[in-house]
C-alpha cells in the first residue's frame, strides 16, 4: 500500500475514534496502524427470505440516506413510533445487523415488484417510504387475461422483493420471473387463506377475495410478516403500519356494512357481469342471483341459453339493475339490460383499483365507492 494510501486509511478509521481514543490508539501503534476490519459472518442455517435478501443487497452502499414517511402516507403517524426499528425475525440475522450501525440507524428504499393493485395499494400502506413499489397491472387492466411485456421484465429484473397475489390470478408472472431469471424471493399474499370454490376456468378457487375485509387483513399481515424477515431493522415500522392499517380497513367494514343496510335484506339482489362477488355477497349479506358470463373469470363466453335463462331470472326476480366492472367488457350486459329494460351500472371496481384521482384508486375507497354505487342503483 502506498504512503498516501495508508494516511486515507487511518484518518478514516481515526475520525470514527473520539480524539483521546484516538491518540491512544496513534501512540500504542507508532503512528504505523493500519485498521482491518473483518467480514461479517453469514449464518450457516438454510436460506430463509430474510437470507436471501441479505444476498441481494449485499452490494448495495451502506451509507443510505435516512428515509421518514410521507404525511401524505394513511400511516404516517406510526412514524413516530417506528423509531426503534431493531427488530430481527431470528436470532441470526440479530447478530448479522447488530455488526453494521449505519444499517440500524438509517433504511433505504427496497425495490419491490407487485402484481395486482390491490397489492400494490397493501405495500403502499405498509412500508411507506422504504419501499419502491413498481405495479405489472395498472389500474383499468384486467389481470385474467394479461400478458407481461419487455417493461414489466425489466421491473421484474431490478426488483429486489416481488409480491404476487396467487389463486390463479396472476400465473403469467411464474413464465415472467423465469425469463427474467430472478431468483429474489416471491410472496404470495394470500398463503394461508382457503378460497371459495372455483369453476373450469379458474380450478385453483375464485380469487376475488379482496371483496370480504377480513380476508383483506390477513392479506396485510401476510405482506407485512414478509417485508419483516427480509428488512428484519425495520421490523417494527413494518407491523405497526400493519396493525394501523387494518384498523382502517376494519373501519371501513363497519361503514360500508352501514351503507348496504340502506337497502332491505329482500332487495339486495345483484345481477354481475361476471362472478367475481361471491366473497362480496357473502360477506355483507347480498344475493347474488345470476351473471351475465356465469364463470369467475371474465374471459369465458355465455352461450345463448346462458343469456335466456338470465333474462328469465332477472324477470322473475324482479331485479333493477345489472352490475358491470370497469376493467371489463359490458357489451352483452348491455344487450340484456336493453332485453330486460333495466339500468346497467358500469363502473364498479373489481378486479383493478381505479386510476389516480378517481373515487376507486385505493382499497378503503374502491370498498366504499362499489357500495355506493350498487346502493344507489338498488333504491
Amino acid at each position: 500500500m502506498a504512503m498516501s494510501e495508508r494516511r486515507v486509511t487511518r484518518r478514516g478509521f481515526l475520525l470514527t475514534l473520539s480524539a483521546g481514543a484516538a491518540t491512544t490508539i496513534l501512540a500504542a501503534c507508532g503512528g504505523s496502524m493500519t485498521p482491518t476490519i473483518a467480514p461479517t459472518a453469514a449464518p450457516a442455517a438454510a436460506p430463509t427470505v430474510a437470507a436471501t435478501a441479505a444476498a441481494t443487497r449485499a452490494a448495495t452502499t451502506a451509507a443510505a440516506a435516512p428515509i421518514t414517511v410521507s404525511a401524505t402516507s394513511t400511516v404516517a403517524s406510526v412514524a413516530t413510533r417506528a423509531a426503534s426499528p431493531v427488530v430481527s425475525a431470528s436470532p441470526a440475522t440479530s447478530v448479522t445487523r447488530a455488526a453494521s450501525p449505519v444499517a440500524v440507524a438509517t433504511a433505504r428504499q427496497i425495490a419491490v415488484a407487485a402484481t395486482t393493485t390491490h397489492i400494490q395499494d397493501f405495500l403502499k400502506n405498509v412500508g411507506g417510504n422504504r419501499l419502491l413499489v413498481s405495479g405489472i397491472l395498472k389500474p383499468n387492466v384486467d389481470p385474467h387475461d394479461y400478458e407481461t411485456s419487455v417493461q414489466d421484465a425489466q421491473t421484474i429484473s431490478r426488483a429486489e422483493i416481488i409480491f404476487v397475489y396467487g389463486v390463479g390470478l396472476d400465473t403469467f408472472m411464474d413464465k415472467a420471473i423465469a425469463n427474467a431469471n430472478s431468483k429474489v424471493p416471491t410472496i404470495t399474499v394470500t398463503r394461508g387463506i382457503t378460497p371459495l370454490a372455483g369453476d373450469a376456468q379458474e380450478p385453483d378457487g375464485d380469487p376475488h377475495m379482496w371483496f370480504d375485509p377480513t380476508l383483506a387483513q390477513k392479506m396485510v399481515t401476510n405482506i407485512g410478516e414478509a417485508l419483516a424477515q427480509f428488512d428484519p431493522p425495520s421490523a417494527v415500522f413494518y407491523r405497526q403500519n400493519v396493525q394501523a392499517y387494518n384498523a382502517q380497513i376494519a373501519q371501513m367494514d363497519t361503514q360500508v356494512q352501514g351503507i348496504y343496510n340502506q337497502i332491505p335484506a329482500v332487495d339486495r339482489k345483484l345481477v354481475t357481469n361476471h362472478d367475481a362477488f361471491q366473497y362480496l355477497a357473502k360477506h355483507f349479506s347480498l344475493n347474488i342471483v345470476g351473471a351475465v358470463i356465469p364463470s369467475i373469470s371474465d374471459a369465458a363466453e355465455p352461450t345463448a341459453q346462458d343469456i335466456n335463462d338470465l333474462i328469465d331470472t332477472i324477470r322473475e326476480q324482479q331485479v333493477k339493475a345489472i352490475f358491470a366492472e370497469s376493467s371489463a367488457n359490458p357489451k352483452v350486459a348491455q344487450q340484456v339490460a336493453q332485453e330486460t329494460g333495466i339500468k346497467i351500472v358500469d363502473n364498479l371496481y373489481g378486479d383493478t383499483l381505479g386510476a389516480p384521482g378517481s373515487d376507486g384508486d385505493t382499497y378503503l375507497k374502491m370498498m366504499v365507492a362499489d357500495a355506493t354505487t350498487i346502493v344507489t342503483a338498488l333504491k
